[in-house]
């Protein structure tokens, strides 16, 4: 029985021995790409069985090196298959490399996403540990540079570059030329030519004048000359680029032809801005012949950008059919998928992403379709454009970039709500009036509307993640720097190590960014979906009681769009916008911006003014039928206090007796419809209120009487935590953020620093804008008190970049700001009254509109103080539910309740003495 029982165990053992080989040999075969020649498979087979990673990984790349095109999937499964990680330096070198490849292979085949991820991971995987003897200037920060460069990406680039020329001067000075070109080449993106010039010198002081990298760097040079309207000397110097550059063709570099296509590519540039379009066809032309000849089906993205050009040159010649052509070629390199039958065919939405040259072809593909009549498919691109620019944009880390973005799609929007606005008119047709709302709403506040549903992940995910927490502490790190920066320019002090740290850490944020995208990418895409907002649920989400004004101010005509729930009610087309705009500019500067006096002097120039300006842009508008209007504005309409204008032409002395638009309905604003709808979506924090009051003005060393006034009368009012002079502090404002229903801030408000940004001063410190980013706080209501915090920069289709703005993008349901230097006493008594009405259960639009309506109506006013200058500057915008306020109870009331209790009680002791009295004398006769 033992005897069996032993050899029963000894086949168990072979058999599992069996198993445990054959499971091997399978993991081996498994690990090993099918389709390698046999000799390879063997080979790769006998180096895993030696654990030499480092040569498993070279036979890898070798192969892949003969047939890049075909075989760049090979080499990306052999690192996600590889046994074991790096332990040598041999090793870290070969993965290094394979990296490098991958992300260089990637390129030339035109998927510059794919590409930079890879590179991206080779820039981390050699800054944890660097690799000794491997040249990461000329294999991944050139490289990956660049492909920021190509997305448009500017300041990651320049981050980068920047990076590169301090490694280059201190190890590889023969890099230093390359590179300043570089940093030329993103200058000139980033429109800041007097620093591309200065790179393009130094660059060339670097090299011999015969040497193919002056070509290179005269190119870049004619490039700047052109843009700076000096198209003589770019002709000259670019001519003499060329002949350098074509003179170092037969040396076999292989950069030459590709730099040698750019100066090519950039003299026919300068023969189209120099009305030579024949001239400039050629020129473009022998720039492709150069791709063809020495790159083979290889950097289709740059011929594609030649086609492009090409097409843009045949659509100025009116030559739409032609245009096409080339349009169409570009298309078809940028997406194999796209094989059009006919020259009208558009590519499939699903097989878009977001390129620069992408885009632009689809703009001269729609552009061409308008011209050639086909208007319906003309619209239909450019609505393809805005899903392939929205994907483009969520690949951007930097603000700048976004906005930058956002600047550019407003050339195409423009195109596709006049293309709709006309099928409209001639068709009469819902769905072309949608377009128009549509484009509209996606023509502005999208990076806005970026940070909103940013703030919103940070709600959804739970505090413990650390990956949300590194990119937290890296945004503090970040402001504190960015802080630091200002205010020691502000002292004439100039800090680069502060400059240069909040540069390194914005980079490294933009890839840990990346990696929360990858981790939530399920939340990402709730998000931030890529399909375009729906019209329905846009206009659906409108309040009965409630109609919509939005603009476009496009740089040919205005166009005003009148909604309310459920249907588009009129659109209007202002033409001249290039006349009309700069009218409204003078009216706010003038009666607004520049204080009362202009108001004060001449009231009834002001009146006839305001008609002028109410009749342009709401003559027969519908706002007055309903309760209340959103008034979503753009551009320098933003500035514009619509409650101000006059609807009627017979001026009167008595300025309550003007009919100011105010009096005809409740209007409040928003960044957009879709910010709006944003706003509803948000939780807040129970009723609380906390107000921060500070009345001396620590720059004119003087007191402000009139925030202890507000400060009296909003406390009558309100139960909540009052932090005033020295306890309104930075530490103490900051807490609060995060826990707080209602927020009002009277202080003192200013722009600062050459980017013209929002600060508030607090008792001890200063606040800035930037400060709010990443900040978790949900308040319904912010009241913003100050003067200016509604003012700032105004970014072309994204809006004003306030501090109202800031606090919106930041989680804000509500703010209630301001758009000029408001007058002191003024704003002290309109809080009040806000707060009084706002308190008895008002909304914050309507308590603002009735406070306004009482200061105009109030008899003991002063004449001159009831002019719009005085009142009209305090504005809402947002969410315009009635607040969660918690009551204020007054002492009085508290005291009249104690005696009405009092008086109850001694009433009852009376009572009950005289019954215990009655009864002892009753039981005594008794």
């Amino acid at each position: 029985m033992q005897k069996k029982l032993y050899q029963f165990f000894i086949r168990l053992s072979c058999f599992a021995v069996f198993i445990i080989i054959s499971a091997q040999s399978t993991t081996e075969i498994k690990n090993t790409e099918p389709g390698l020649p046999p000799e390879l498979i063997h080979q790769l087979d006998s180096l895993r069985k030696d654990d030499d990673l480092a040569g498993w990984l070279y036979n890898y790349r070798a192969y892949v090196y003969e047939d890049p095109a075909k075989r760049i999937s090979i080499l990306t499964k052999a690192q996600s298959n590889a046994w074991r990680v790096c332990k040598t330096e041999a090793e870290r070198e070969e993965w290094f490399n394979c990296l490098a490849a991958r992300g260089y292979y990637l390129l030339y085949s035109g998927n510059i996403l794919k590409s930079i991820n890879v590179y991206e991971q080779a820039y981390r995987f050699y800054f944890d540990k660097p690799i000794p003897g491997v040249d990461v200037l000329e294999h991944v920060l050139k490289p990956l540079g660049n492909n920021y460069t190509r997305l448009g990406d500017y300041d990651r680039a320049f981050f980068i570059q920047e990076k590169s020329l301090v490694l280059a001067e201190k190890k590889d000075t023969s890099q230093i030329a390359s590179i300043c070109h570089n940093l030329a080449t993103t200058a000139i993106w980033k429109e800041d030519l007097p620093l591309a010039k200065q790179y393009c010198e130094k660059g060339l002081q670097q090299v011999n004048k015969n040497s193919s990298l002056h070509g290179l760097l005269l190119s870049t040079l004619s490039e700047i000359f052109l843009k700076s309207g000096n198209k003589d000397l770019a002709e000259i110097t670019c001519k003499a680029a060329i002949k350098i550059l074509t003179g170092k063709l037969s040396n076999k570099e292989k950069v030459v032809p590709y730099w040698l296509r750019g100066a090519w590519q950039g003299l026919g540039d300068i023969q189209k801005e120099k009305k030579e379009p024949v001239a400039a066809l050629a020129s473009y032309q022998k720039a492709i012949s150069l791709i063809d000849h020495y790159y083979g089906g290889q950097r289709i993205r740059e011929k594609a950008k030649l086609l492009v050009s090409a097409g843009h040159l045949l659509l100025q010649l009116q030559q739409p059919q032609k245009a096409m052509e080339q349009y169409n070629t570009a298309l078809t390199l940028m997406i194999p998928s796209f094989k059009p039958i006919a020259i009208d065919e558009l590519p499939k939405r699903n097989d878009l992403y977001g390129e620069n040259t992408l885009l632009d072809a689809l703009w001269g593909k729609a552009d061409c379709l308008h011209d050639l009549n086909k208007k319906e498919k003309a619209l239909e691109c450019y609505m393809l454009l805005f899903a392939s620019e929205k994907k483009l944009r969520r690949e951007f880390f930097s603000n700048t970039a976004r906005q930058q973005q956002q600047k550019e799609n407003r050339q195409w929007a423009e195109s596709a709500i006049e293309t709709a606005f006309d099928l409209w008119k001639v068709t009469g047709k819902k769905e072309y009036a949608e377009k128009v709302l549509l484009v509209a709403e996606m023509s502005k506040a999208q990076l806005l509307l970026d940070e909103m549903m940013n703030s919103m992940r940070y709600n959804r995910v739970k505090n413990n993640d650390t990956l949300l927490n590194k990119e937290q502490q890296m945004l503090q790190a970040i402001n504190f720097y960015e802080k630091e920066a200002i205010l020691n320019a502000a002292n004439g002090k100039a800090d680069s190590n502060a400059i240069a740290a909040k540069k390194e850490l914005q980079f490294e944020l933009s890839l840990i960014q990346k990696k929360v995208k990858e981790k939530y990418s399920l939340q990402e895409s709730l998000i931030t979906s890529e399909n375009l907002p729906s019209v329905d649920s846009l206009l659906q989400n409108i309040d009965v009681a409630t109609s919509v004004l939005e603009f476009f101010a496009g740089e040919k005509n205005i166009y005003s769009i009148e909604a309310e729930k459920n249907k588009i009610v009129q659109i209007r087309k202002i033409e001249k916008a290039d006349s009309v705009l700069p009218s409204i500019k003078i009216f706010i500067d003038k009666y607004f911006q520049s204080g009362p006096a202009n108001m004060i002097n001449d009231p009834q120039q002001y009146y006839k003014d305001a008609v002028a300006i109410y009749q342009t842009l709401l003559p027969q508008a519908a706002v007055a039928n309903k309760e209340n209007c959103i008034v979503i504005p753009d551009g320098i309409l933003g500035y514009l206090p619509f409650d101000a204008l006059v609807t009627g032409s017979v001026y009167k002395p008595a300025i309550e007796q003007w009919p100011l638009l105010v009096k005809k309905t409740n209007l409040y604003f928003s960044y957009s419809l879709q910010t709006k709808w944003q706003q509803q979506k948000m939780d807040h924090p129970s009723g609380s209120f906390a107000g921060f009051f500070i009345s001396f003005d620590s720059s004119t060393r003087s007191s402000i009487p009139a925030v202890k006034k507000e400060y009296a009368e909003i406390h009558a009012e309100m139960n909540g935590d009052y932090f005033e002079n020295k306890n309104a502090s930075l530490a103490t404002f900051k807490k609060q953020l995060a826990t707080v229903n209602l927020m009002h801030i009277s202080t003192h408000s200013f722009l600062q620093g050459k980017e013209n940004m929002p600060v508030l001063q607090l008792a001890d410190d200063r606040f800035f804008l930037f400060e709010l980013y990443g900040k978790t706080f949900h308040p319904q209501l912010v009241v913003l008190s100050a003067c200016r915090t509604g003012h700032g920069m105004l970014a072309k289709g994204e809006g004003i970049i306030s501090l109202a703005r800031g606090f919106t993008a930041s989680g804000a349901a509500g703010i209630v700001a301001g758009l000029w230097d408001m007058n002191d006493e003024t704003t002290a008594t309109l809080m009040g009254t806000f707060y009084k009405l706002l308190s008895s259960g008002q909304s914050p639009a309507g308590a603002l509109h009735n406070a306004k309506l009482q200061w105009l109506q109030d008899q003991n006013g002063q004449q001159l103080q009831k002019l719009p200058y005085y009142w009209a500057g305090m504005v809402y915008s947002g969410d315009n539910r009635p607040l969660e306020i918690i009551q204020k109870t007054t002492y009085s009331k508290w005291w009249l309740l104690a005696m009405v209790v009092a008086g109850g009680g001694l009433i009852f002791f009376i009572k009950k003495k005289r019954m215990f009295l009655k009864s002892i004398i009753n039981i005594q006769l008794y």
